[in-house]
């Protein structure tokens, strides 16, 4: 939840997945390698989402910004009954009576710099995107499509990572732990972080952590651009393998 008051959150990204215990099969590696590759595949092409997800509501959307960096933060919400993942995201800027500007449109770029990891059932969440050089004038917006390939899982219930700011940090270099509450192994976790003061996004970054194994622990550096003193700070780690 949000509020007015300094604090700090740690939000994960659903219930954790059961019956997860036991030996890791063949088949289980494979299905995994299958997923990396998939996405990895799908990075290689530039990605325009012009049909929305229904499924999917964006709540808010704004750009963030200090003297070293500028971010865009993306809120969105899963109106659905069942985990959405692996979407594609288009966010850019329109003018009138021009074409869109895309953000984040070019082929050959991260993954998730076009793509949200998972939103649980009637659950919210928020997408970075870090690393902005410039934002021409007009109108935000975000265009949340279907996942195709990779599709979006099956499961009911998600992975949970926790994440959680480790004391000593400065209000825009962050230390984040995260701990895998699931025997899944994750690849490529991103880490999402969001500055909110009196309901507006103030601050906004975006990590990874290249693999996290079952049950494991990992701690990863942040930095945000914007400005998050005296700022409420909301954490993000969703799950990128499922099952």
């Amino acid at each position: 939840m949000r509020s007015g008051k300094p604090a700090l959150t740690a939000l994960g990204a659903g219930a954790v997945a059961a019956g997860l215990a036991g030996c890791v099969t063949t088949q289980e590696k494979n299905s995994w390698l299958l997923l990396r590759n998939a996405r990895t595949l799908a990075s290689q092409s530039a990605v325009h989402v012009r049909s929305t997800n229904p499924l999917v509501r964006v709540r808010g959307i704004e750009i963030v910004r200090n003297r070293r960096s500028v971010a865009l933060v993306v809120s969105l919400a899963n109106l659905g009954s069942q985990p959405l993942t692996d979407l594609p995201i288009s966010v850019g800027v329109v003018a009138q009576r021009a074409a869109p500007v895309y953000l984040n449109g070019r082929a050959n770029i991260d993954y998730y710099d076009t793509h949200v990891p998972a939103i649980a059932a009637h659950a919210t969440t928020s997408w970075v995107l870090p690393g902005i050089r410039t934002v021409p004038g007009g109108r935000l917006f975000a265009r949340v499509g279907v996942a195709r390939d990779p599709s979006s899982t099956t499961v009911a219930a998600l992975p949970r990572i926790g994440a959680a700011q480790l004391t000593g940090t400065s209000a825009d270099q962050l230390r984040i732990r995260l701990s895998n509450e699931s025997s899944l192994p994750q690849y490529t976790v991103q880490v999402y972080a969001v500055a909110i003061r009196h309901g507006i996004d103030v601050g906004a970054g975006r990590a990874a952590v290249g693999e996290l194994n079952g049950s494991a622990q990992a701690t990863v550096g942040l930095a945000l651009a914007g400005h998050s003193d005296g700022a409420q700070l909301e954490l993000y780690a969703p799950p990128t393998i499922f099952k």
